[in-house]
């Protein structure tokens, strides 16, 4: 199946797609999805909001690190 993917700005409520000569297919299945980009002020409230979230002492990442050392050793047998 051949499959063109693009993005294209719509002009005059127009999209033009050009097609490469290789492209055969008699129909076409046209699907139109609007892109949503994130502008500045979304982005910003989301820094604000991972901030604001919780935080682990290094006491926490320690410990956390010592499982994953003791996780290392286990050695599973093979079935």
């Amino acid at each position: 199946m051949q499959a063109i993917r693009e993005i294209k700005e719509i002009k005059d409520k127009k999209v033009v797609i050009d097609l490469p000569e290789r492209f055969k297919a008699k129909k076409v299945e046209i699907i139109i999805l609007p892109l949503f980009q994130k502008g500045k002020k979304k982005m910003k409230r989301i820094s604000e909001l991972l901030l604001k979230g919780p935080v682990l002492s290094k006491k926490e990442i320690e410990k956390i690190k010592g499982v994953e050392d003791w996780f290392a050793e286990w050695k599973v047998p093979k079935f």
